[in-house]
């Protein structure tokens, strides 16, 4: 994922409407009741490709970014480059690798 700039995000978007603490919050309930979510689609504000990822255990909340819950960026990402997530109402998992797909 490309570097991203603090200049261009003021420029695309004129305002936050999740500040840090907001990001946190939600992060660390996910954490906590949702650990085996999975499929979540993470958008960011540098780029148009939708990344998937599951939610992240209490340790991956940080105070101003999440640890490597998505897969593809390869680190953390900071809650200010997070344009929206979207938790599907029902996903597919594995319990194991090639176990049948398992609905939740």
């Amino acid at each position: 994922m490309d570097a991203h700039k603090d200049q261009s995000i003021r420029k695309k978007y004129s305002s936050a409407l999740m500040s840090n603490q907001k990001w946190n919050k939600l992060f660390l309930v996910m954490a906590e009741h949702g650990r085996d979510f999975s499929g979540i689609e993470y958008h960011f504000t540098d780029t148009q490709n939708v990344f998937y990822g599951h939610a992240p255990c209490e340790q991956q909340v940080w105070e101003t970014a999440i640890d490597d819950p998505v897969e593809g960026i390869g680190g953390p990402v900071e809650y200010k480059h997070i344009e929206y997530i979207f938790i599907p109402r029902v996903f597919s998992y594995r319990s194991y690798n090639n176990a049948p797909l398992k609905n939740r």
